[in-house]
């Protein structure tokens, strides 16, 4: 392999050994590692072990600090390195591979000195303990990504499987928090797309995602905020980790939909990473706390990867002298310069490869711009076709088939301002087809003035037109707009400049006036520039609609022109949930310097559709002009709809229609949700069509879903169309429940209700929790809703009555208040405890293993002594691992106060029961005692 390292480098690290003995006096762990599998410059590894509240985490890194000396040669090369550079041809180390790929790299079966993180995580995600300890760290296994998938997907057996599943399960416990605490994290494996720390999206489309990647981000990402947040509050000053969005950047839930749409939509990709851009700073390093934006963190750092990145060894150092109780081996200044040092270092890498990527951009596009055929181009969309043209224009190869293409897209009108710069500005005057392009843009400019204006902007970005000076002077009743530009230090403008009777048509006018003299080299001085006044008349307040008839606009109109009828107009349609939001289509008709626009306004109420039109001198004046009038028809319908309406007021309960019934729960979220955690789903499609009847639109939403290239569907038919796409996701999670696609626990839910107490004034969406509970629970069928209307005091009352059956028995519960979605929600929530005391152990349990689980119960039990009946306890778990499901059950029994445990995998949940009560029952024949029984299938 080539190398980058000067001889005094190499020597250093060649001449560098580990202490053996010094090995011999730290204490020894052990555990595995996860990389690529060529890869040898092996930087931290892990073991993860539970205990009776959650896990113990143990994170351990190469122990680069204590080898190599601070200030030698190798030291000072890292500090101008910054990072292994991963290039396509090859590989640029930070370190030489002496110590970096052998010496100090955790390669398999090898004692190696190591930074041991050592973080205790509560069953409920909190950290709840942080040791940092130097150890000597032997790797007993080195795995890859790809084999790593293998295991846990069960394609070959492994010892290492059990460890490897509760690393996994983990993880995505750990995503799923970071996810919900507002972290910027989408990881799609249908799709190869993810987001890094900054929240960017990168697309994977080589190389598969894999599972391994979730154990070892979430792992190294909690490692650096857990140490940077204990040594903070411990005063070590650290290289910080800070990312900070800007002022302008939306909430954080617009910006997750939008990643969500990314998903969904691969089009909107591109234009969500100009947005990105647009919305963050660059992530840099810094002694100072800013916090971490795309992981929403409020302190984190890189210490995993001293190996391979320089601030990671510089953090390594102040742990090492933490660890030992010394003085930190950097000033605060020291290590602000250090920081500096490393943000303009990689900035000039950056740049060093985005040049590289250019040129080489730059060779490619001008062989194809040698091409004689014209069809190399006619495919190419108007961004390509720009670029190859602007560096085919720059380095003057413009070849026959470009050129045919070029003339055609000119000719068509499909040219736009960035292609006419090109041919303007950045064509060559030696080129032989100088002059036909030149007069060819020229006249296609002349025939779209409109253009001048973005060919003025672009030009100046460019720095082709240097000092663009512009002001408008108010002379005479009417307006002039004087531009000019610098030549030779003296600002140059048009020979005249006309007076016009508007602001607009005087800029509209005279950049194109300007334009047109610039390229012709007839500017003059802007001291010998001549002002004319054109005839200005005085507005009459008529304009020529599209019929060509005039119109006076009135006073009153003027003014409405100024109100925003549009905003009240939406508001009265938001309020009325039977209108939908008003949709606009614009007409231009006139001439350039004068347009009329006509402005169509559209509302529905379900078959009804309402259209108002006007006419403006100006496009928003028309569209308030248009809202003004429709608002005004709308309070008409609206009024005459309110008198229709009959008082009821009989004592029949009125049954909820299911095309009427509101979906209030999230299901497309739960859907969306289930897609992204499993990586064998794909995203949810949805496709939509409408019917008129004679009770107005009805929508129908069809929901598709793959899972293992399975296809499953379900669809539903609703009034709203958001009840339609809710209700279709709905019926796709209870079919997918029912195949025991997805699991069915509500521990977590429960865990949540029985905590509100029960407080009758606790408002909640219960009806949405109810249809949850329901959903996922096979012997409870829907819940149909019933509601009486009556008056009291000539205060109306609505009672609310929920049915439902469980185990084929009806249950019955019913609220009254003054509000209805009070009621409902109440009567809810009451279904919803009687349901949770008189059935927590059903709701507990899957239907389909009912049986077994009831066997099971009775065999163990005929064991058991009386008193020792109640200290048995059975838990189930959902699925782990996306490729194959298996399901995990845990059984816990208390037997003459000794604990048995035992834990079995699976292939399904009646397996994993039946394989726990023959290992237990075993147990108990044996009269064993004080001791853990673990089967891991």
């Amino acid at each position: 392999m080539k190398t980058d390292f000067p001889d005094g480098v190499l020597k250093e690290a060649n001449d560098i050994s580990v202490d053996k003995t010094y090995l011999g006096t730290l204490e020894q762990t052990e555990g595995i590692t996860i990389d690529d599998v060529n890869s040898r410059d092996i930087d931290d590894g892990f073991l993860l072990e539970t205990d009776s509240d959650g896990w113990v985490l143990s994170v351990s890194v190469a122990d680069a600090a204590s080898v190599i000396k601070k200030d030698s040669p190798v030291y000072n090369f890292a500090k101008l390195a910054v990072h292994t550079q991963y290039l396509p041809d090859r590989k640029k180390p930070m370190l030489p591979p002496a110590l970096s790929e052998n010496k100090l790299s955790l390669l398999e079966n090898k004692l190696r000195p190591a930074v041991t993180f050592i973080i205790t995580i509560s069953s409920n995600l909190e950290i709840t303990d942080l040791k940092i300890k130097k150890t000597a760290f032997k790797n007993r296994r080195k795995l890859s990504y790809q084999l790593t998938d293998e295991i846990l997907a069960r394609e070959k057996p492994d010892k290492e499987f059990g460890h490897l599943a509760e690393c996994y399960h983990l993880a995505n416990l750990l995503l799923e928090k970071r996810r919900e605490n507002g972290a910027l994290v989408i990881y799609d494996f249908i799709r190869g797309m993810f987001t890094n720390e900054e929240g960017q999206i990168i697309i994977n489309r080589n190389n598969r995602l894999h599972m391994a990647n979730i154990i070892v981000q979430e792992f190294m990402i909690l490692t650096n905020s857990t140490a940077a947040e204990y040594l903070i509050k411990r005063n070590r000053q650290l290289v910080l980790r800070n990312h900070t969005a800007k002022s302008t950047t939306p909430p954080r839930d617009e910006i997750y939909s939008q990643y969500l749409l990314a998903k969904t939509n691969p089009n909107t990709i591109d234009t969500l990473k100009k947005r990105i851009e647009l919305w963050f700073e660059k992530a840099e390093y810094s002694t100072k706390l800013r916090g971490h934006y795309g992981l929403n963190l409020p302190a984190y750092t890189h210490l995993t990867s001293p190996l391979r990145r320089f601030p990671d060894l510089v953090n390594q150092y102040i742990i090492n002298s933490f660890i030992s109780g010394k003085r930190t081996p950097y000033s605060k200044d020291n290590l602000n310069k250090i920081a500096l040092r490393i943000n303009r270092n990689i900035q000039k890498i950056r740049r060093s490869k985005s040049n590289h990527l250019k040129e080489k951009a730059v060779r490619e596009m001008l062989d194809i711009a040698e091409s004689p055929e014209p069809e190399t181009f006619e495919l190419l969309d108007s961004k390509k076709f720009r670029t190859i043209l602007h560096h085919s224009c720059i380095a003057g190869n413009i070849g026959s088939g470009l050129l045919k293409e070029t003339e055609k897209r000119i000719l068509s009108g499909n040219a736009g301002p960035e292609h006419l710069v090109c041919l303007l500005f950045e064509l060559k005057k030696e080129n032989i087809h100088f002059n036909k392009l030149f007069n060819l843009a020229f006249e296609f400019l002349k025939s779209k003035p409109e253009f001048a204006r973005s060919i003025i902007n672009i030009a100046e970005q460019k720095k082709y037109l240097n000092g663009i000076k512009s002001e408008t002077k108010r002379l005479n009743g009417g307006f002039a707009y004087i531009i000019s530009v610098i030549k030779n230090n003296v600002q140059y403008s048009s020979p005249s400049v006309q007076i016009k009777n508007s602001r607009r048509n005087s800029v509209y006018s005279e950049t194109f006036n300007f334009l047109k003299n610039y390229l012709e080299n007839r500017l003059v001085p802007l001291t010998e520039m001549k002002l004319h006044e054109s005839t200005i008349k005085k507005s009459d307040n008529k304009i020529k609609d599209k019929q060509g008839s005039e119109t006076v606009i009135s006073k009153k109109e003027k003014y409405a022109a100024k109100v925003n009828y549009t905003g009240k107009l939406i508001e009265v349609c938001m309020k009325n949930k039977m209108l939908s939001l008003p949709e606009f289509v614009y007409n231009q008709s006139g001439q350039p310097n004068s347009p009329v626009f006509d402005c169509k306004c559209t509302v529905k109420s379900g078959a009804v559709i309402f259209e108002t039109e006007s006419s403006a001198g100006r496009k928003l004046a028309a569209k308030h002009l248009a809202s003004k009038e429709m608002k005004e028809k709308l309070r008409k319908y609206l009024d005459e709809y309110k008198e229709r309406q009959v008082k009821q007021e009989n004592t029949v309960y009125i049954k909820e229609k299911q095309s009427d019934k509101e979906v209030i729960n999230n299901y497309v979220g739960i859907l969306e949700n289930i897609s992204v955690r499993y990586n064998n789903f794909s995203s949810p499609e949805y496709n939509f069509t409408e019917e008129i009847t004679d009770e107005g639109y009805l929508h129908t939403c069809d929901c598709k879903i793959s899972f293992n290239n399975h296809l499953y569907s379900a669809g539903d038919t609703r009034k709203s169309k958001k009840n339609a796409k809710q209700a279709a996701a709905y019926k796709l999670i209870k079919s997918l429940s029912e195949k025991n696609i997805i699991g069915k626990n509500l521990k977590g839910e429960y865990e949540v209700l029985k905590s509100a107490g029960w407080k009758q004034d606790l408002i909640l969406n219960y009806s949405g929790t109810l249809n949850k509970i329901t959903l996922m629970h096979n012997n409870f069928s829907e819940p149909e809703y019933e509601f009486l209307i009556s008056e009291t005091q000539n205060r109306p009352e609505i009672t609310y009555r929920c049915r439902l059956l469980a185990d084929n028995r009806e249950i019955i519960t019913e609220y009254t208040s003054n509000k209805k979605s009070i009621s409902k929600q109440k009567t809810a929530f009451l279904m919803i405890k009687k349901l949770l005391e008189g059935f927590a152990e059903e709701i507990h349990k899957t239907q389909n293993v009912n049986e077994n689980i009831n066997l099971y119960f009775s065999k163990l039990k005929e064991k058991l002594k009386p008193e020792n009946h109640n200290n048995f306890r059975y838990l189930l778990f959902r699925w782990l691992y996306p490729k194959n499901p298996f399901f995990s059950c845990l059984s816990q029994l208390c037997f003459d106060n000794s604990d048995i445990e035992i834990i079995t995998t699976e292939k399904s949940v009646v397996e994993a029961v039946s394989k726990s009560e023959k290992i237990l029952i075993g147990y108990l024949k044996d009269d064993a005692h004080s001791q853990t029984v673990i089967d891991t299938g």
